[in-house]
């Protein structure tokens, strides 16, 4: 049985937190026209560097695609040949 996620280590839940806030921070700065380079941002902060970037790419993603979305007609895959 489990815990509801209390059984990690202090550091591991630490190292979760710094990066959900990390990652709200950087979802505003995208709201706000900014273009922050994840990268950058993932490597200045060792440790948690791997899991910050994971997840800033998947919030750019989905940014993107609430700000995109496909048009009727769009193709999701290549035309074949």
């Amino acid at each position: 049985m489990t815990d509801g996620g209390h059984s990690k280590d202090p550091a591991e839940r630490e190292a979760e937190f710094l990066v959900e806030a990390i990652a709200e921070q950087y979802l505003e700065r995208l709201r706000a026209g900014e273009a922050p380079d994840r990268r950058v941002l993932a490597s200045t902060l060792s440790g948690i560097g791997d899991l910050l970037e994971k997840h800033l790419s998947l919030i750019e993603l989905i940014y993107a695609a609430r700000r995109f979305p496909p048009r009727e007609g769009d193709q999701t895959s290549p035309p074949e040949r």
